[in-house]
């Protein structure tokens, strides 16, 4: 098990970003294939993004595809009407084939893009996001299996020197009621020797 430490932080970040990326890009794309429906009959508009994406930022770069970024095309965010589930068809809306394909998606290996442009291997978001949870959870258990193991080091420590450097409180009162005593008898002993040098 690895130690969670101040580098697996970024890294795991950089999971999730390139997880977030991967999501934006793959639901955009089918979801453009789509059209949205309006009137009567019913007339065929194309879709736009599902997810919001700034053009002006490379693909590596849009801070829309993160994961603390992502969020819904404002149109989408606005209407559920611009969410795409239909391509269009001779007859109207009603194939749900893109609903399809996004569902799908879920399962497909598509290849993730890491923060500096590099691809990783194609894998799918629900492997993805199992791997970087069971990666946390391994390393979250292995800071919290460290840090009892050092705090039972620190106490059996402090017992340790305790017992070297405490005092006792009984010990010492012992010691104090003996040397009052002594005290006590030395007087009596000196009282008694004076007159006897007189």
């Amino acid at each position: 098990l690895r130690r969670l430490s101040v580098v697996d932080i970024p890294g795991m970040q950089g999971d999730l970003d390139a997880l977030a990326r991967g999501i934006v890009d793959g639901v955009n794309a089918i979801h453009r294939q789509g059209v949205t429906w309006s009137g009567t009959p019913p007339v065929a508009t194309a879709a736009g993004d599902f997810f919001a994406s700034d053009p002006t930022f490379t693909p590596e770069t849009d801070p829309l595809r993160t994961a603390r970024g992502m969020r819904l095309d404002s149109a989408v965010a606005s209407s559920s009407s611009a969410i795409a589930a239909s391509i269009a068809t001779a007859t109207g809306p009603g194939d749900g084939s893109v609903a399809l394909q996004l569902a799908a998606l879920r399962d497909t290996a598509v290849p993730f893009t890491n923060p500096d442009g590099s691809t990783r291997a194609n894998e799918s978001s629900a492997a993805f996001l199992q791997r970087v949870t069971t990666d946390l959870a391994f390393a979250t258990r292995s800071v919290t299996d460290a840090a009892d193991v050092d705090a039972a080091i620190a106490l059996q420590s402090d017992t340790r020197r305790q017992s070297v450097s405490g005092v006792s409180i009984d010990e010492e009162l012992v010691r104090l009621i003996k040397f009052q005593q002594s005290y006590a008898a030395a007087a009596r002993l000196i009282s008694a020797a004076e007159p006897m040098s007189q």
